[in-house]
């Protein structure tokens, strides 16, 4: 969950909004709407605990065109893109390490994190799991190094009044700061998009109806805490103008706060960061693609072997490799916030069809319905204001959703079985 957004998207909301208390704001609201979608999404596993995530939801509980759709989405926007935007960063930060005297390719360099993970997972499944929590609990070791150590530098109040002097970016009136926000939400919500991702290997987790809500729900807790405490010494720890825009607002703001020291470990940091995302989207994605196959959906070749997914593994990483080579990570990042986010709001919209479908499940409760609601309200307003603010990003989104439903009636035509013609019955003569 915690991957490249949260190393980049401060930097291009600073620049909109102008002032890093409304850029904190917006995180805010991201973890809120981060953990109602726990919530709803928690819901739906307690009931339906399988592998699949949002295809296996959207399929059994509203048609199998919606669930194919969120499944191409899983493939376009869930996980390639996200995988490749990782590899991204981690390239451009190891490329202030020593590998910089090696003048290696930014995109070579992800591209071998992304062959490195591959061979990783293709293993077997619990290689990849230890592989991947180890490097978690170092990862989040770091971070909660550098929490402490910048706070105390920084200082509760800041060192830095976070306003940027003199931009053309700065909104004045009420309205207008409410829609640069939504505008800016569209960045930083990709950096919690990860919070569902144990719901893609439900069907591989002991006692997935109560493990799989709690790791949510907890996770995002965690999470929503850590982006918080980070965005503070990122935004009130170094002057405001050195950080509006930049990519690299980590490695900007950490060598401002605590000099070289500080610095190396942000980057290390990073650099871990990255990889596990790249682990954890190379773990769930081909999952899938495997459920779709066992729906016939896909070949048969996507299906898992031997407990691994092997060949859908292998096509997530080559697709990931050509956008690597093909992408703008601004752009990448506004694009997949705004997809990823929609599609999850439909998938939590399928809670409401669980009685429907499965009359035997346990009621929803309270807190459950207006979670919903209000992760759905909100994806909802970002979208709209993202129609207008960030046109591009909105209508790739639709030509996602569109070219879905395309693939999906072909898709279904080719996989249907030729119908064998039924012998004519002859009558008797009379």
């Amino acid at each position: 969950m915690i991957g490249s957004g949260l190393y980049t998207s401060s930097g291009f909301a600073l620049a909109s909004l102008g002032r890093a208390d409304l850029v904190m704001w917006v995180w805010a609201i991201a973890g809120v709407m981060a953990l109602c979608g726990a919530v709803a999404y928690g819901a739906i596993a307690k009931r339906l605990p399988d592998s699949g995530g949002e295809y296996l939801y959207l399929s059994r509980l509203i048609h199998p065109s919606i669930g194919f759709l969120a499944g191409w989405i899983s493939l376009v926007a869930g996980f390639t893109g996200p995988l490749a935007a990782a590899a991204l960063v981690f390239a451009v930060y190891a490329d202030t390490t020593a590998l910089n005297s090696l003048n290696l390719d930014q995109k070579l360099i992800a591209t071998f994190v992304i062959v490195v993970a591959t061979l990783v997972h293709a293993m077997r499944l619990r290689t990849g799991l230890w592989t991947q929590n180890v490097a978690v609990v170092i990862k989040i070791a770091g971070l909660g190094i550098l929490i402490v150590w910048g706070l105390s530098e920084v200082g509760l109040p800041p060192t830095h009044s976070g306003v940027i002097p003199v931009t053309a970016s700065v909104q004045t009136t009420p309205f207008l700061i409410m829609l640069s926000m939504l505008s800016s939400l569209v960045w930083i919500s990709l950096s919690y998009t990860g919070f569902n991702a144990a719901v893609y290997v439900a069907g591989e987790s002991r006692n997935a109806k109560a493990m799989v809500p709690l790791a949510m729900l907890t996770a995002t807790i965690l999470v929503t805490a850590i982006y918080l405490c980070l965005n503070y010494l990122f935004l009130f720890g170094c002057s405001p103008e050195s950080i509006a825009g930049e990519p690299r607002i980590a490695e900007v703001a950490a060598s401002a706060i605590g000099g070289v020291w500080m610095s190396r470990l942000m980057t290390a940091t990073i650099l871990l960061s990255s990889w596990t995302s790249v682990l954890s989207l190379l773990m769930t994605g081909p999952r899938v693609y495997a459920k779709m196959a066992d729906d016939r959906l896909l070949p048969k070749l996507f299906q898992h072997s031997n407990e691994v997914p092997r060949v859908a593994i292998l096509v997530q990483a080559i697709l990931s490799i050509a956008v690597v080579y093909a992408s703008n990570l601004r752009d990448l990042i506004g694009y997949l916030g705004l997809t990823l986010t929609a599609c999850g709001a439909m998938a939590i919209a399928s809670v409401w069809r669980i009685h429907r479908v499965l009359p035997d499940a346990p009621l929803l409760k309270w807190y459950e319905h207006i979670a919903s609601a209000i992760f759905i309200g909100l994806t909802c307003s970002m979208i709209a204001v993202a129609s207008t603010f960030q046109v591009a990003q909105f209508y790739t989104m639709l030509a996602t959703f569109i070219s879905g439903l395309i693939l999906y009636v072909l898709s279904r035509k080719l996989m249907e079985e030729p119908k064998q013609d039924k012998p004519t019955e002859k009558k008797p003569i009379e």
